[in-house]
């Protein structure tokens, strides 16, 4: 009893909600009937309604009835769902099919009831470029669903219509299957010319690209393409054929296409009306325009710059038709020839534009918006396709008129060349002959002239013989004097045999140097040298030799003495011996110089220097106790630190501001590194900025070489400068000297 009194209660609420809507009823000759108006339609602003929750709301009267044949709602981000009731009067079972024939529509659902254990119960059939092109039951461009519906039979269907930000808008009718076989295969027949006259279209420019070289005909045939590409879209047959598989392209396919074809149209315009030339200002803008869209469309696959660009894109490209018309106008005033091909073709353009926003804003007599929109795009391209080929044909002309007009030119400057040959033919005999006498003259002048060039050649080789003999011979006393140098310099192996793991680097800029090292073991001490005479080659070569033999000569007996006190005594021979007293204009030449007496065992150094500095390389970062206790300068890397220990700034020579020689003294630990050099290394102009090496550079390849044996060390060393001078004269004496206690 319950279960028939709950049977009543559901038909008594479905025959009241039923009389308050209006039934689209179906009789026996239907074949096609819209239903627009007979529908009603409830807006989900958020998306989250369910088919449970819009059952509730319909029987609550929240649906609105539509007062239009086609339904249409603006640009925004929500879902619309539509419901219609359908009796069916037929006599035929399942051929009603349910055509909402607009493509590009992102998701749809129909929610076909069925019955199941005398409860209703719902199927859900999907449309849409947002699902995969395989998810709908009938697989056509447009969207079709089969509505199961036996005679006498009276249902309510629900569909949903979601929107990611582009406008809506629903033809909905009803039709049979024999309808939409036939209806569809004649819409096939004139899509299949519409394509095949673009497809010609491509093939003719190719040819004319091949023949002329012309991109106009190149940026043609991508324009073709493009609108062929953007029209499958609108049809569906993109989905359909193409991008089954990726439905999230179709609506992003369509905002980059749509961009695309303004930008080939405003480029066809640049190239056709020469705007380079006779509209610079306009062209700049188009350009301007051009790069504009095309910068644009980049980030369309980003979501939320999608739903802005939907606007956003419409008004850049109003504003770019708005710059190509004035164009076209201008060209006309300017009777540039192109000018009124394009004007008949963007007239064209313009109406089918124009059907396409009739269609997209829900005007009645969609199907024939869309036809037409086909019939004027098809016009359009024939009429720039017509203007290109006179182009080509005007253009062929213009070729053999100049070739005609330039042969004439080539055969009148061939009679004139040939009189004009003539006469200095006749000038030049004339002038031959008294060219020949004046040639008899020459020769003679000339014969005495060879005589006295001979003379002179043999005075300047017997100079150029002396100045060989000369320069060989200062070339052999230069050798002579490096060898004297060489034999001043004191022997390496009294340094190896102090210190094994030691080197010397020493690179003169000349034959001979003003740079020299010394070092003398006395009293188990190693007094050891470094210095860099004024000036180099023989001159510094000079001061060298004064510098060795001073040193061999104060330090000749074995007396305790320090660092300080022999850089002091030092300068008192220099000046002594170059007569030194601070005259104005005399010569001031001397030595800087680095003097280290390094005592092994009891490891300890003594310091003193005249400019030149000594870098101490110890083990761990100890940077602190030196630089607060001592005030050295430090560099800490690598777990090392090293230490500069500062000269004096003053030279061993006459100084305006002389004073004593400051003598430090460190205690050292065994693995510490001294480095004793002169200037030349860190003074080296190289690398392609044309700079010094700098003293900051030459401490810190220190650090970075210390842990390589000495000998490996002075090859390194050569190697940089090598590297760094690239191609760059060596400008200085280079001496470094390096030991491992």
């Amino acid at each position: 009893m319950l279960k028939k009194l709950v049977i009543f209660i559901v038909f008594f609420f479905s025959s009241y909600l039923l009389a308050g809507q209006e039934i689209v009823i179906l009789e026996q000759d239907f074949t096609q009937i819209s239903i627009g108006k007979k529908t009603s339609f409830l807006k989900d602003a958020n998306k989250e309604f369910s088919l449970d929750k819009v059952i509730l709301l319909d029987n609550e009267g929240k649906f609105i009835k539509s007062e239009k044949e086609v339904l249409f709602f603006d640009y925004q981000y929500s879902t619309h769902w539509i419901k219609f009731t359908i009796t069916n009067n037929t006599t035929d079972d399942n051929h009603i099919f349910l055509l909402i024939d607009y493509p590009l529509l992102y998701k749809i659902k129909v929610f076909v009831p069925t019955q199941q254990n005398e409860k209703i119960k719902y199927d859900t059939l999907f449309a849409g470029d947002g699902f995969h092109f395989n998810k709908r039951e009938i697989q056509l461009a447009t969207n079709v669903f089969k509505l199961p519906m036996k005679h006498g039979e009276t249902q309510t269907f629900y569909l949903s219509v979601e929107s990611d930000g582009d406008l809506v808008s629903l033809p909905i009718s009803l039709a049979t299957d024999s309808y939409i076989l036939t209806k569809f295969s004649q819409r096939n027949i004139l899509k299949g010319i519409f394509y095949g006259i673009l497809l010609l279209i491509i093939i003719v420019n190719l040819f004319y690209y091949i023949n002329m070289k012309d991109r106009v005909y190149l940026i043609y045939m991508l324009y073709v393409f493009v609108l062929g590409i953007y029209v499958a879209l609108r049809d569906g047959f993109a989905l359909q054929y193409f991008w089954q598989d990726f439905p999230i392209w179709i609506n992003i396919a369509v905002s980059i296409f749509s961009m695309l074809i303004i930008v080939f149209i405003l480029k066809i315009i640049q190239l056709t009306l020469y705007t380079k030339k006779q509209l610079p200002k306009l062209n700049a803008i188009i350009k301007y325009f051009i790069w504009g869209i095309i910068i644009s469309i980049l980030p369309v696959f980003i979501p939320s710059y999608y739903r802005f660009y939907i606007n956003f894109g419409n008004i850049l490209a109003l504003l770019a038709a708005i710059v190509g018309i004035i164009t076209i106008i201008i060209s006309i005033r300017k009777k540039i020839f192109f000018a009124k091909f394009f004007a008949a073709a963007m007239a064209f353009l313009i109406l089918a534009m124009f059907m396409v926003v009739m269609k997209n804003n829900g005007a009645p007599g969609i199907f024939q918006f869309e036809f037409w929109f086909k019939i004027l795009v098809g016009i359009e391209i024939i009429v720039l396709a017509y203007g290109l080929s006179v182009r080509f044909n005007k253009m062929l002309e213009d070729s053999k008129l100049q070739a005609i007009n330039r042969l004439k030119e080539i055969n009148e400057l061939k009679d004139k060349a040939n009189r004009e040959l003539e006469t200095k033919v006749e000038e030049r005999t004339v002038e031959i002959k008294q060219k020949n006498e004046e040639l008899k003259s020459v020769i003679e002048e000339l014969n005495q002239q060879k005589e006295e060039i001979q003379t002179q050649k043999n005075e300047i080789e017997l100079q150029r013989d002396l100045v060989i003999e000369h320069q060989q011979k200062i070339t052999n006393s230069i050798e002579y004097a490096k060898r004297i140098q060489n034999a001043v310099f004191p022997n390496i192996n009294i340094l190896k045999e102090n210190f094994s793991d030691s080197f010397i680097f020493f690179k003169p800029k000349d034959v001979i140097s003003g740079d020299f090292y010394w070092f003398k073991k006395i009293d188990n001490k190693l007094v050891v040298v470094v210095a860099d005479c004024t000036g180099h080659s023989v001159p510094g070569a000079f001061m060298s030799l004064l510098g060795v033999s001073f040193l061999n000569d104060m330090l000749s007996k074995a007396n305790e003495t320090t660092a300080a006190e022999i850089l002091n005594r030092m300068r008192n021979r220099i000046k002594e011996t170059l007569d030194q007293t601070g005259k104005a204009n005399e010569q001031k030449d001397g030595m800087d110089m680095a003097l280290c007496i390094i005592d092994k065992n009891n490891l300890e150094m003594q310091y003193a220097g005249a400019y030149n500095s000594v870098y101490w390389i110890k083990k761990g970062y100890v940077a602190k106790k030196y630089r607060e206790t001592m005030k050295y300068k430090t560099i800490e890397k690598n777990n090392s630190t090293l230490i500069e220990i500062k000269a004096d700034r003053q030279p061993i020579a006459i100084y305006i501001r002389e004073k004593p020689f400051e003598n430090k003294k460190v205690t050292l630990e065994k693995g510490d590194y001294i480095y004793l050099a002169t200037d030349g290394f860190a003074d080296q102009f190289g690398s392609i900025e044309r700079k010094k090496f700098l003293s900051k550079n030459f401490k810190n390849l220190l650090l970075k070489i210390k842990d390589y044996p000495m000998k490996e060390q002075e090859k390194i060393l050569s190697k940089k400068l090598e590297n760094w001078k690239k191609g760059y004269q060596q400008l200085d004496d280079i001496l470094v000297l390096g030991v491992k206690i």
